[in-house]
């Protein structure tokens, strides 16, 4: 048998370290019925964040949004899918996920769309030897998932389509009694947690919290990404995941997350370079 290498050395500490912080953790992560946040402190970024959304808005009055074609987004997040590493073909799984965010994005969220996603990004690997369940709900044998730069657990494998039922019913029903902005900070947040897949969790929470973006007004499409920002402060999301999960008072996230999004708003990084 061949020695280990260092890499694969620190690979198996890390996942036994990860392992062991997931059994001894001290308390489950709370339930997001019992999340809560600071109004006071968020209503004066929210402000902030509808003026200069007002503003994108009005200048993209005289674009079409009757349709958005796969090229579109295809180069919106091409930049992601060679950032994440991924095979060239993964860039192409995206763009079709983001195509039909946006195309239909106002039909219900279900477990069914969201496993056609998951196979969309990963139908590539369909004649190869997979280490997670493509185009469905990861299980047992994915193990458990620690993630140990933002210093919380994902759901169990075995609460996994418990917990995505409940988020499914939040964002299609529920969710539509708080702020619309809120609204897409909260879903992502929630999806990453779940972390349903066995891979392409974030880019597929990125979607959805695009697809959320723009139920506030299809305008915004064509003006900003949020998806895109997250991506291109992916460190810096990490961190504030952390921040949003193992307390039930989120206000911290809450308020990195609209930053991000203000950020994506003043930049316009949705537009072609001229």
């Amino acid at each position: 048998m061949a020695p280990h290498t260092d890499q694969q050395l620190q690979d198996l500490w890390d996942r036994c370290v990860g392992a062991n912080r997931i059994l001894f953790l001290c308390e489950p992560q709370p339930g997001f019925e019992d999340l809560r946040w600071d109004l006071g402190k968020l209503s004066p970024l929210l402000s902030e964040v509808r003026s200069n959304l007002d503003q994108l808005i009005e200048e993209s009055n005289d674009c079409d949004v009757s349709t958005t074609d796969d090229s579109t987004w295809a180069r919106i997040l091409a930049a992601e899918a060679v950032n994440d590493h991924e095979h060239s073909a993964s860039a192409e799984g995206i763009s079709k996920v983001m195509a039909d965010a946006m195309r239909y994005l106002n039909q219900p969220l279900t477990k069914q769309r969201l496993c056609a996603w998951h196979y969309r990004l990963f139908s590539y690997y369909a004649t190869r030897i997979c280490t997670f369940p493509i185009g469905e709900y990861r299980g047992v044998e994915v193990g458990p998932i620690y993630f140990a730069d933002a210093g919380f657990a994902a759901t169990e494998a075995d609460r996994v389509e418990e917990e995505m039922s409940r988020l499914l019913t939040w964002f299609n029903v529920t969710s539509k009694q708080i702020d619309p902005l809120l609204r897409v900070a909260i879903t992502p947040l929630w999806f990453v947690t779940v972390h349903p897949f066995g891979n392409g969790n974030g880019r597929i929470s990125r979607a959805i919290a695009e697809m959320a973006l723009a139920q506030v007004d299809p305008r915004i499409q064509k003006g900003c990404s949020i998806a895109r920002q997250l991506m291109r402060e992916k460190d810096d999301y990490v961190k504030a995941l952390g921040k949003g999960r193992g307390t039930s008072d989120i206000t911290e996230h809450l308020v990195w997350f609209l930053g991000c999004l203000n950020r994506a708003i003043r930049s316009k990084n949705a537009r072609p370079k001229s």
